[in-house]
């Protein structure tokens, strides 16, 4: 592993954790960070702070070397990211939003994917603020111009991404969009979206989709197109005026209703 010496911050290499090592640049005695700890330096990157977890990784405060900036790093979970046809794919994934330069206010920017000591990890735009999902929880239900505003946000970033490069979200819900601490709401994960022709894999199998926001069209498989992200923009402005979600119950039970209801 790899951290920073804490007095002449040069990048010390060894395979200890949680150890004393000697900086061969200054001489002094460093104590190794432990994995993922303030300190570590992950490609171009040395974390800072946690700044939170979810479903699919851990979210850290980095600073890049080569652009002098902060960004947000995340780091994919092992049981989620073990696969290699996973990894490929995240990795393509990122890789056609970066390509496709979509530079807007209201979405949260791709800047780097790639493996290091076996840990997938990418780079993103650091924003102040908080997601959605938080805010419901501290606050509950948003006052209802609030809410439009911040629909208005997300429809402007989804519109300018399909015009772009034609491709399709997939996962709008409020974990997704973030509140800037100037108001303006943008919308994480553009990176992981696909064209829309490929929506469904090979066997037929939906891709991906949160089952309280998710659209009939991801849940029965098929054709889907730009329509599919409104449909799970609805369902979070439902949440975000009602403090629930639109259907609640099992797995079994949301999925029908989307289906049937």
């Amino acid at each position: 592993m790899k951290f920073q010496c804490e007095n002449c911050q040069n990048i010390v290499e060894t395979d200890c954790d949680g150890e004393f090592v000697s900086c061969g640049r200054c001489g002094s005695v460093c104590c190794v960070a432990r994995s993922f700890s303030p300190g570590v330096v992950i490609d171009d990157f040395s974390l800072l702070q946690l700044l939170g977890q979810g479903g699919m990784g851990v979210v850290y405060l980095a600073h890049q070397f080569s652009l002098d900036r902060k960004v947000a790093l995340k780091i994919l979970k092992e049981e989620v990211s073990q696969s290699d046809k996973f990894r490929e794919d995240f990795i393509r994934a990122v890789n056609h939003v970066a390509v496709a330069s979509l530079n807007h206010p209201k979405i949260i920017q791709a800047y780097k994917v790639g493996i290091e000591d076996d840990k997938l990890f990418f780079a993103m735009e650091y924003v102040k603020g908080q997601n959605l999902f938080d805010i419901l929880k501290q606050k509950g239900a948003v006052e209802e111009l609030r809410v439009l505003d911040i629909a208005l946000d997300v429809a402007d970033a989804l519109g300018y991404a399909w015009e772009r490069k034609p491709s399709v979200h997939r996962d709008i819900k409020p974990d997704n969009i973030m509140i800037y601490y100037e108001g303006t709401a943008k919308v994480m994960d553009l990176w992981l979206s696909c064209k829309a022709s490929d929506m469904v894999d090979e066997d037929g199998d939906i891709i991906s989709g949160t089952p309280q926001y998710i659209s009939p069209e991801q849940i029965i498989g098929g054709d889907a197109d730009i329509r599919i992200d409104p449909y799970c923009l609805e369902a979070s402005l439902y949440q975000l005026l009602s403090g629930r979600c639109p259907f609640e119950g099992n797995l079994q039970e949301i999925v029908r209703k989307h289906v049937q209801e």
